[in-house]
Protein backbone atom coordinates (compact mmCIF):
# COMPACT_ATOMS: atom_id res chain seq x y z
CA UNK A 1 0.00 0.00 0.00
CA UNK A 2 1.09 3.39 -0.73
CA UNK A 3 1.57 6.50 1.47
CA UNK A 4 -1.36 8.41 -0.48
CA UNK A 5 -3.42 5.26 0.21
CA UNK A 6 -3.84 4.81 4.11
CA UNK A 7 -7.65 3.93 4.43
CA UNK A 8 -8.99 -0.01 4.05
CA UNK A 9 -10.48 -0.68 0.19
CA UNK A 10 -14.04 -0.98 0.22
CA UNK A 11 -14.55 -4.12 -1.59
CA UNK A 12 -11.19 -6.40 -1.76
CA UNK A 13 -10.59 -8.65 -4.91
CA UNK A 14 -8.47 -11.41 -5.20
CA UNK A 15 -5.14 -11.47 -7.27
CA UNK A 16 -6.01 -7.90 -7.99
CA UNK A 17 -8.35 -9.10 -10.75
CA UNK A 18 -11.16 -7.15 -11.08
CA UNK A 19 -11.22 -5.28 -14.12
CA UNK A 20 -13.95 -2.17 -14.68
CA UNK A 21 -15.75 -0.98 -17.85
CA UNK A 22 -15.30 2.43 -18.59
CA UNK A 23 -18.38 4.33 -19.46
CA UNK A 24 -16.61 6.79 -21.38
CA UNK A 25 -15.01 3.96 -23.89
CA UNK A 26 -18.69 1.66 -24.15
CA UNK A 27 -20.15 5.41 -24.97
CA UNK A 28 -17.13 6.11 -27.49
CA UNK A 29 -16.88 2.61 -28.88
CA UNK A 30 -20.44 1.68 -29.10
CA UNK A 31 -19.31 -1.89 -28.18
CA UNK A 32 -18.99 -3.87 -24.97
CA UNK A 33 -16.19 -5.85 -26.52
CA UNK A 34 -14.10 -3.12 -28.01
CA UNK A 35 -14.36 -0.81 -24.92
CA UNK A 36 -12.95 -3.93 -22.62
CA UNK A 37 -10.11 -4.11 -24.82
CA UNK A 38 -9.77 -0.34 -24.25
CA UNK A 39 -9.83 -0.63 -21.01
CA UNK A 40 -7.24 -4.20 -20.68
CA UNK A 41 -4.74 -2.26 -22.44
CA UNK A 42 -5.14 0.98 -20.38
CA UNK A 43 -4.23 -1.02 -17.65
CA UNK A 44 -1.15 -2.52 -18.55
CA UNK A 45 -0.03 0.56 -19.96
CA UNK A 46 -0.39 1.53 -16.34
CA UNK A 47 1.24 -1.24 -14.76
CA UNK A 48 3.78 -0.64 -17.36
CA UNK A 49 4.35 2.83 -16.22
CA UNK A 50 4.42 1.71 -12.62
CA UNK A 51 7.19 -0.29 -13.67
CA UNK A 52 8.91 2.29 -14.88
CA UNK A 53 8.64 4.77 -11.69
CA UNK A 54 9.46 1.96 -9.58
CA UNK A 55 12.84 1.16 -11.57
CA UNK A 56 13.41 5.21 -11.52
CA UNK A 57 12.94 4.91 -7.41
CA UNK A 58 15.52 2.23 -7.26
CA UNK A 59 17.80 3.56 -8.55
CA UNK A 60 17.92 6.55 -6.44
CA UNK A 61 20.27 6.15 -3.51
CA UNK A 62 18.42 8.49 -1.44
CA UNK A 63 15.02 9.41 -1.02
CA UNK A 64 13.35 11.31 -3.70
CA UNK A 65 10.79 14.53 -2.72
CA UNK A 66 7.42 14.20 -2.29
CA UNK A 67 6.80 17.33 -4.04
CA UNK A 68 9.22 16.26 -6.93
CA UNK A 69 6.54 15.25 -10.01
CA UNK A 70 8.55 12.39 -12.16
CA UNK A 71 8.55 12.89 -15.97
CA UNK A 72 6.86 9.03 -16.77
CA UNK A 73 6.05 8.80 -20.04
CA UNK A 74 2.52 8.33 -21.03
CA UNK A 75 2.33 6.83 -24.32
CA UNK A 76 4.52 3.62 -23.11
CA UNK A 77 3.98 0.36 -25.93
CA UNK A 78 2.89 -3.02 -23.78
CA UNK A 79 3.56 -6.17 -25.41
CA UNK A 80 0.07 -8.24 -24.76
CA UNK A 81 -0.98 -11.94 -26.59
CA UNK A 82 -4.14 -12.71 -28.11
CA UNK A 83 -3.64 -16.15 -24.88
CA UNK A 84 -3.38 -12.59 -22.42
CA UNK A 85 -6.61 -10.74 -23.91
CA UNK A 86 -8.39 -14.04 -23.64
CA UNK A 87 -7.58 -14.55 -20.14
CA UNK A 88 -8.25 -10.87 -19.21
CA UNK A 89 -11.48 -11.07 -20.72
CA UNK A 90 -12.25 -13.93 -18.45
CA UNK A 91 -14.41 -15.90 -20.50
CA UNK A 92 -16.50 -13.04 -22.33
CA UNK A 93 -14.96 -14.51 -25.51
CA UNK A 94 -13.42 -17.94 -26.50
CA UNK A 95 -12.85 -17.14 -29.83
CA UNK A 96 -9.44 -16.05 -30.92
CA UNK A 97 -11.56 -14.97 -34.26
CA UNK A 98 -13.50 -12.54 -32.72
CA UNK A 99 -11.09 -10.84 -30.58
CA UNK A 100 -8.74 -9.82 -33.97
CA UNK A 101 -11.54 -8.99 -35.30
CA UNK A 102 -12.52 -6.30 -32.73
CA UNK A 103 -8.69 -5.62 -32.35
CA UNK A 104 -8.32 -4.60 -35.77
CA UNK A 105 -12.05 -2.42 -35.56
CA UNK A 106 -9.86 -0.28 -32.92
CA UNK A 107 -7.10 0.08 -35.21
CA UNK A 108 -9.05 1.04 -38.37
CA UNK A 109 -10.85 3.63 -35.84
CA UNK A 110 -7.55 4.86 -34.56
CA UNK A 111 -8.36 4.05 -31.22
CA UNK A 112 -5.57 1.91 -30.59
CA UNK A 113 -1.64 1.79 -32.29
CA UNK A 114 -0.39 -1.63 -32.96
CA UNK A 115 2.92 -2.44 -33.90
CA UNK A 116 5.02 -5.67 -34.19
CA UNK A 117 6.80 -7.65 -30.86
CA UNK A 118 10.62 -7.18 -30.74
CA UNK A 119 11.74 -10.63 -31.12
CA UNK A 120 10.75 -13.49 -33.10
CA UNK A 121 7.69 -15.26 -30.79
CA UNK A 122 7.35 -11.95 -29.37
CA UNK A 123 3.80 -10.57 -29.50
CA UNK A 124 2.58 -7.90 -30.94
CA UNK A 125 2.24 -4.47 -28.75
CA UNK A 126 0.28 -2.18 -28.35
CA UNK A 127 -0.79 1.49 -27.07
CA UNK A 128 -3.74 3.64 -26.73
CA UNK A 129 -4.03 6.25 -29.13
CA UNK A 130 -4.03 9.65 -26.39
CA UNK A 131 -4.61 12.00 -28.58
CA UNK A 132 -7.43 11.27 -30.44
CA UNK A 133 -9.03 9.41 -26.91
CA UNK A 134 -8.68 12.94 -25.15
CA UNK A 135 -10.19 14.89 -27.87
CA UNK A 136 -12.94 12.31 -28.09
CA UNK A 137 -13.68 12.96 -24.56
CA UNK A 138 -13.46 16.54 -25.38
CA UNK A 139 -16.55 15.97 -28.01
CA UNK A 140 -18.28 14.05 -25.59
CA UNK A 141 -18.42 16.76 -22.82
CA UNK A 142 -19.72 19.26 -25.41
CA UNK A 143 -22.04 17.22 -26.94
CA UNK A 144 -20.42 16.83 -30.51
CA UNK A 145 -19.54 15.09 -33.28
CA UNK A 146 -22.47 12.51 -32.89
CA UNK A 147 -22.65 12.55 -29.04
CA UNK A 148 -25.13 13.24 -27.15
CA UNK A 149 -24.85 15.54 -24.04
CA UNK A 150 -25.85 13.56 -20.79
CA UNK A 151 -28.57 15.96 -19.09
CA UNK A 152 -31.35 14.29 -16.69
CA UNK A 153 -34.71 15.27 -16.63
CA UNK A 154 -36.65 16.78 -14.36
CA UNK A 155 -38.77 13.83 -13.47
CA UNK A 156 -35.91 11.85 -12.83
CA UNK A 157 -34.43 14.09 -10.63
CA UNK A 158 -34.35 12.93 -7.10
CA UNK A 159 -34.33 15.53 -4.31
CA UNK A 160 -32.68 14.91 -1.17
CA UNK A 161 -35.27 14.75 2.25
CA UNK A 162 -34.47 16.64 5.02
CA UNK A 163 -34.01 13.52 7.29
CA UNK A 164 -31.40 11.88 5.03
CA UNK A 165 -31.26 8.90 4.35
CA UNK A 166 -33.47 7.41 7.21
CA UNK A 167 -36.42 5.74 5.68
CA UNK A 168 -39.98 5.64 6.56
CA UNK A 169 -41.52 3.42 8.96
CA UNK A 170 -43.35 0.52 7.31
CA UNK A 171 -47.32 -0.12 7.75
CA UNK A 172 -48.65 -2.98 8.63
CA UNK A 173 -51.17 -3.65 7.68
CA UNK A 174 -54.37 -5.59 9.42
Amino acid sequence: MSDTERMIPLLSFPFNSFLMLRLEYALLTGNTLQAILLRIIEKRMEEQRHRLYQEYMNAQNKTVPQALVLDIPTEVWVPISHASFLYDLYGLVQSENTLKKALQELRKRKFILIRKGQGRYAPDEYQLNLTLRHEEFKRMQQGKAGYQPLTTSEGVLLKASSEGQKLPPQRVRD
